[in-house]
């Protein structure tokens, strides 16, 4: 018992009213520790083999028999779907004027987006649908997987290399078991049903170009920014490096990575619109903490005269304060020039971060890095495409300054909020900036279908994900500014964690073996059907 120093209980749905009572807490004998641990903890499916459940296979034909019959269904599931337009527009009135491409308005009190023929789409869809996002790292610690193919031999395609180690790809190799050696040709065709009988209505972000290609489902593009621009480092509580935007590099790249991306997709009307980079490390504006709260600013004052930032933060620091004398009365952190603020690393101690005049510089700055950046997006979007919609850059941690710098520049701010639901005092705020949303990212897991981690948010069974899934949705329809919700993600993440992070996740709507989880799959079809049948 030592060694333990935290102890999980799954109750998200506990009463305020309820009582827990615990007994001594004790712990089971087992395996012993370290590798033998891990010993063949992978069958040759990627499956966990210390335990069982509904949805694993034993064998290819298993696999094969349960294709079948979900074949069976998904071809009822399709027959009863609801009249809609060729882009999931709900045929009903009132339409609106067709424009070719989606686009907002505000009708009726609330915000709605529109199909290119007109008519209302709520946007319910999943990210990662790609065959490719079951690669783990087998370097190493080939002992934890039993029945990995050898050189040469069927299925070896699937090992690969990342950062000079060898993988595996658990999830293409059972799909080669399953549908043959075109096996990608029929996932393509597997997964487009799918979505299309579970009541999706959108190919959400980073998900396979090739099925966006054929499907001719309404989808959602990401954006990634790199170039050779400066860098803010992340050392004050946020999490990764920021873009320099004061670096006219950054534009160039903008510029140059949006044109790339739109030449390819500026006609198609499918296409919903872009996201642009994802959960930038903003800080976390609902931290009493001001480390967390102004990391960005803070993080920029710690650089040198080098930084475009830097300059940029202290260019408006001398144009409030005029003389270096009033501005060191303001912080009172003992500097004699300007000079020396631009040379320097500075570092606030707790006891500045207090003061008022602080705090409000940090705020302004957050403000004016925001509105720089977003506004240096939006020029180049419209300037390559100015058909589709600019859907922000997906929140995670964020501060207000963000927040409405986006909703001044975007024509729909993203959100990923893990979360039983939407709701609290933000979306108050957001909606007096009078923007639309979008959730980029939800999800709920749990920890009794053979992987390790139930995900960002979790419920205690199996059989809850579901009404979870439809309590968040509702919940999201319910507000007036929130356009759709995209589900992340398609698949499950491996066993042994993914290559990225190593993340490995119970989140999918299937197993790392291509089996639905039925009872998940038919309450989300139910939750999505209601919620499009509900637009009016």
């Amino acid at each position: 018992m030592r060694n333990i120093t935290t102890v999980h209980f799954i109750l998200p749905f506990l009463g305020s009213n309820s009582t827990l009572i615990f007994g001594e807490p004790a712990t089971i004998p087992g395996v012993g520790p370290g590798r033998n641990s891990y010993v063949h903890i992978a069958d040759k499916f990627g499956q966990y083999t210390r335990a069982s459940w509904p949805e694993k296979v034993s064998s290819t034909a298993e696999m094969q028999t349960r294709n079948r019959t979900e074949e069976h269904t998904l071809r009822k599931w399709l027959k009863k779907l609801p009249l809609r337009d060729r882009f999931g527009g709900i045929l009903k009135k009132p339409t609106f004027p067709a424009s070719g491409f989606f686009r907002i308005i505000h009708a009726d009190n609330r915000w709605r987006l529109l199909t290119p023929e007109g008519h209302e789409f709520f946007s319910v869809g999943v990210d990662v649908v790609s065959p490719d996002v079951g690669v783990t790292y087998v370097a190493d610690r080939e002992f934890m997987f039993s029945g990995l193919p050898r050189k040469r031999q069927y299925l070896a395609q699937h090992f690969g290399s990342r950062n000079a180690a060898l993988t595996f790809d658990f999830y293409e190799a059972n799909l080669q078991r399953k549908f043959g050696w075109d096996y990608l040709a029929a996932w393509r065709h597997t997964a487009i049903a799918r979505l299309k009988a579970w009541g999706f209505n959108t190919i959400g972000n980073w998900s396979d170009p090739q099925l966006i290609a054929e499907a001719a489902v309404p989808y959602v593009l990401p954006i990634d920014i790199w170039g050779e621009y400066a860098q803010i480092p992340g050392d004050s509580g946020s999490r990764s490096n920021m873009p320099d935007v004061f670096d006219p590099k950054f534009a160039a790249a903008a510029d140059a990575r949006i044109a790339e991306v739109a030449s390819k997709h500026k006609i198609d009307p499918f296409l919903i619109g872009y996201f642009v980079d994802n959960e930038l490390a903003w800080g976390l504006g609902s931290s009493n903490d001001p480390h967390v709260r102004y990391a960005l600013a803070l993080d920029t004052l710690r650089l040198t005269a080098e930084s475009p930032a830097k300059e940029a933060f202290l260019q408006a620091l001398a144009a409030k304060y005029h003389s270096i004398e009033a501005f060191d009365l303001a912080w009172d952190i003992h500097v004699s020039s300007w000079d020396i603020l631009h040379e320097d690393s500075l570092s606030l101690a707790d006891s500045t971060l207090i003061r008022s005049a602080v705090t409000a510089d940090l705020s302004e700055f957050t403000n004016q890095y925001a509105n720089a950046y977003f506004r240096i997006v939006a020029s180049a979007i419209r300037r390559h495409d100015p058909h589709h919609l600019y859907l922000g850059s997906r929140f995670q941690a964020r501060t207000p300054e963000a927040v409405e710098a986006c909703a001044r520049y975007c024509d729909v701010v993203s959100f990923n909020v893990y979360n039983r639901e939407i709701s609290g005092e933000e979306w108050t705020r957001f909606h007096k900036l009078d923007k639309p949303a979008i959730i980029g990212e939800f999800q709920f897991g749990t920890a009794d279908r053979g992987l390790f981690w139930p995900g960002l948010y979790n419920v205690a069974s199996e059989d809850q994900r579901g009404p979870a899934y439809a309590h968040y949705l509702w919940s999201a329809f319910a507000n007036p500014d929130i356009v759709g919700c995209h589900w992340f993600q398609y698949v499950d993440e491996p066993l042994t964690g993914r290559t990225l992070d190593g993340e490995n996740g119970h989140v999918g709507f299937i197993s790392v073996a291509d089996v639905p989880y039925r009872g998940f799959v038919a309450a989300v079809r139910e939750a999505n059907l209601s919620l499009l049948s509900a637009l009016k």
